[in-house]
């Protein structure tokens, strides 16, 4: 066998994904990779970037769902590098399933492939190469993002290295190029591993500029080169941060803790693993880190230094205080150990923490202890040291905001400089994603380590024995391949959605969000990759404001109330699924819609599939009902009060649109909140800011009447409302998502009081005011 023929190795790599992805390979089409999840998803986001490669990149981010948002792809990860990898094939087969499943599986074989590369470059032992290949390839936290094509899509990551290890080792101008292309190619195809490779890309030019003592000029063209990249990267995103600017997009800190690595994460195995997963899985999301037991030992042989002398002597209180340390370390460890297998709390005893103390205590206390690891660090070559480092800080980012051990805080993380500081980091919500590079560090760590036994032993036959360990510890097989439909059997009404002329848009009802119905929401995406019509429905990274609000409101289809936002929001058509609303225990529902046949019309039926077309539909045109030039009426001698949390009722209208005041109660008949302007003004409207979390959109009342009154015993109504709010929401649900208001216009009357009363009766939502605003 000659591993020094790259084609060789690469017909290895695809012997290696067909059994390790068994059977994966004998159901490329009408079968998904994984589950009906996130895997669908992907495949609408592939279709969409390949139809529009086909169509014309104008309003490329502009994608068909959410309608009528703007910039919906940059909801979530675009990958357009995939697209245009996929294109070719897509163009062949016009089967996007069979497109993506292409890639998973392309994507295995290169991420093995391509670490070869760099591990054989830097040991020049082939055999360490194809091993490392193998760990970064299929070690259990790689395989476990089946469902997530930009993630085992990480075959970038090693040639970006590769190709700065050979311009800093032989300063040619190709080689940069190749660094620049590949790094660019990262950015297009996985924004999460283009933002957290990028540290280390920096890194690397610092250190090896310094290590490897590179010219002036070499060093301005590697910034130059990633300046550039800095730049296309601006460029090309630049719509996540309009799409982040208009809707408010955020991640907290509480979302980015949940989704980050924990120190049992290292012994927790994935779900799918064969050998591990029924004894070491922790179940939490996205949080398995454990690489099996021999790519440690790999690692840690990878990482020996020969010393030139013993790291120190010893004497006999020494070795005293060393006995009671070393027992303290003990009686720590076997606690992680009870807490591992248990599952339990360890907050009360804090075993990592005190275990952390005791190392710190030691390295400040014991300088002979500083001395060896100092000789030691500086017995390591420049490209160990490197991968080392690599891998710690890995490590110490990817716990987040906060190193914990199960609910123990044992102290605070450096993410929280990268979170608070860079841009690019602020969006990132699965921190434990950083997991790609720490497996990067090790990966090649591993090959030193087998390049070391090689160098000993000169045994091939104990390459295979340790390819065999490897093997058996990242099995995941077989991996699971659910069915979905295709061209040919798709429900028959997106076939004849495909075939109506004209670009429109329409919903389908009953919505569905949150994790237990996302298949359902996905598969809509990906039906609409066979007509191409804009849809209301979606699913993504992020959801706008107008979702949130259809999702919880659209329950109460059909209404007059909602046929008439549905004809605002310009949808032409609704499709309905009965059999969706028959598992809500709706089972007449198309009886219910014939009531409203002056407002909605049916136009076919295909089995459960109901399609019925707006009368009177128009996507508003403006922002026109949106407050613009309003001016309001001075807060200075207001006074309020309600017969619900009479104490905070200013909280309504202290300039601060975070806080809030509100009943803390469901709304019901008779609750009332009552203005004292302090003065006589003129009173033409009404303006309630909404604030931007998405439980407050529902805080606002459907049914409530608004008099005046200029001495608070004689009340005159000047409006009552007697339906949902829906409509007064939606146009700056639409044109100003970010900051989300309602405006009630009136005749202008002379009035110093205002009082809102409600007779909604509702089961659920209170009623807040986040900042009132009076129009004169």
């Amino acid at each position: 066998m000659n591993f020094n023929n790259k084609l060789f190795v690469f017909v290895v790599f695809i012997l290696l994904t067909i059994f390790m992805t068994y059977p994966a390979v004998f159901k490329m089409q009408g079968h998904v990779i994984s589950d009906k999840g996130d895997p669908v998803f992907t495949s609408w986001v592939l279709s969409w970037d390949m139809h529009k490669f086909k169509t014309g990149l104008a309003n490329y981010w502009d994608a068909n769902i959410f309608y009528p948002a703007s910039n919906t792809l940059a909801f979530s990860e675009n990958l357009t590098g995939l697209a245009i990898i996929g294109f070719p094939i897509m163009l062949l087969t016009n089967d996007i399933i069979l497109t993506q499943n292409i890639l998973i599986l392309l994507s295995f074989v290169l991420s093995g492939y391509c670490m070869y590369l760099l591990v054989n470059y830097l040991t020049k032992n082939p055999l360490a190469g194809v091993l490392a290949g193998l760990v970064f390839a299929f070690v259990p936290v790689h395989a476990s993002k089946l469902p997530h094509v930009h993630m085992i899509a990480a075959f970038w990551l090693p040639l970006i290295f590769l190709y700065l290890h050979k311009y800093t080792d032989e300063n040619k101008f190709r080689h940069l190029i190749l660094f620049v292309v590949f790094y660019i190619a990262q950015c297009l195809t996985c924004m999460y591993l283009y933002v957290f490779v990028t540290p280390f890309v920096l890194t690397f030019a610092v250190y090896y500029a310094f290590k490897k003592r590179l010219n002036s000029t070499a060093t301005i063209k590697l910034s130059l080169a990633i300046v550039l990249v800095f730049i296309f990267s601006f460029i090309f995103y630049h719509k996540y941060s309009d799409a982040g600017n208009m809707y408010g997009f955020s991640r907290n800190i509480q979302d980015i803790e949940a989704f980050s690595l924990r120190l049992e994460s290292f012994f927790s195995a994935p779900f799918n693993n064969c050998l591990y997963s029924n004894i070491m899985h922790q179940n939490t999301p996205e949080g398995d880190l454990f690489i099996g037991f021999l790519a440690w030992v790999l690692v840690f042989l990878g990482l020996r230094a020969e010393m030139s002398k013993p790291l120190y002597k010893t004497s006999a209180l020494r070795t005293i205080l060393l006995s009671i340390w070393y027992g303290a370390i003990a009686y720590f460890t076997v606690l992680i150990a009870l807490y591992l297998i248990t599952k339990g709390d360890p907050s009360t005893t804090r075993p990592f923490t005190n275990i952390i103390w005791l190392l710190v205590l030691r390295f400040i206390l014991d300088r002979k202890l500083r001395s060896a690891c100092s000789g030691y660090i500086r017995n390591l070559d420049v490209d160990r040291k490197f991968y080392l480092y690599l891998s710690l800080i890995a490590v110490l980012l990817s716990f987040g905001p906060s190193i914990r051990f199960f609910n123990d805080r044992v102290f605070p993380g450096p993410y929280n400089v990268l979170f608070n500081y860079v841009p690019a980091f602020g969006s990132i919500r699965v921190v434990s994603r950083m997991s790609f590079i720490i497996i990067l560090g090790i990966s090649v760590l591993a090959g030193y380590g087998y390049n070391r036994i090689y160098q000993k032993y000169k045994n091939t036959g104990l390459w295979f024995v340790l390819i065999f360990i490897l093997t058996a510890e990242f099995l995941m097989i077989p991996v699971t391949t659910p069915e979905i439909k295709t061209k040919n059997n798709i429900p028959e009404v997106y076939k004849w959605l495909g075939n109506q002329k004209g670009d429109f848009a329409l919903i389908e009802l009953p919505l569905y969000m949150g994790m237990k119905n996302v298949e359902k929401e996905n598969e809509r995406l990906y039906y609409s990759t066979f007509h191409w019509k804009k849809i209301a429905n979606g699913y993504s990274g992020y959801f706008p404001p107008l979702y949130s609000y259809l999702y919880d409101v659209a329950k109460k289809f059909p209404s007059d109330e909602m046929i008439d936002v549905f004809g605002k929001m310009g949808l032409r058509y609704v499709v309905v699924n009965t059999a969706g609303y028959k598992e809500q225990g709706r089972g007449n529902i198309e009886g219910e819609v014939k009531k409203f046949a002056s407002k909605i019309k049916f136009v076919k039926n295909f089995n459960e599939y109901f399609v019925y077309e707006i009368e009177n539909s128009k996507l508003l045109s403006s922002a026109s009902e949106i407050t613009g030039n309003e001016k309001f009426i001075s807060k200075k001698f207001w006074k309020a009060k309600s017969n619900f949390t009479n104490n905070y009722t200013y909280l309504a209208f202290d300039g601060e649109e975070e806080t809030r005041w509100c009943t803390n109660s469901p709304r019901k008949p008779g609750m009332y909140f009552q203005l004292d302007l302090g003065n006589l003004e003129s009173f033409k409207g009404i303006e309630f800011e909404m604030g931007q979390g998405r439980q407050s959109l529902f805080d606002f009342p459907g049914k409530f009447k608004i008099e005046v009154s200029n001495d608070s015993k004689k009340w005159i109504t000047v409006f009552s409302k007697n339906t949902d709010s829906a409509n007064m929401i939606l146009p700056s649900l639409i044109f100003t998502p970010k900051k989300i208001n309602a405006l009630i216009k009136l005749h202008t009357v002379q009035t110093r009081y205002i009082k809102m009363t409600q007779f909604d009766n509702e089961e659920t939502y209170n009623w807040s005011i986040h900042e009132i605003n009076i129009c004169n």
